[in-house]
């Protein structure tokens, strides 16, 4: 994955840049119904991860946004909160 320079914020609301964009978040969302990772779960591991870790900022700004886009679209990704 490749890393996030310092400095950049990671925002959970951050809208995709592109179509491209949009269409992968979509995709890693119904990665994560179809696996029934649930909502929780992600923002559990947003948590665990470190801001300041640069191998870890990359994985931060993929989970937080699906974590959100999902909460913000139950029925789509079949949102569940266990």
């Amino acid at each position: 994955m490749p890393a996030i320079a310092d400095g950049v914020a990671i925002d959970a609301f951050r809208q995709p840049r592109s179509a491209m964009e949009r269409a992968s978040r979509e995709a890693i969302c119904h990665h994560f119904a179809c696996d029934a990772v649930d909502v929780s779960t992600l923002y559990d591991a947003c948590s665990l991860l470190g801001v300041r870790r640069p191998e870890e900022r990359s994985y931060l700004a993929v989970i937080l946004p699906s974590a959100t886009l999902i909460r913000q679209n139950p029925e789509k990704y079949k949102a569940s909160y266990n």
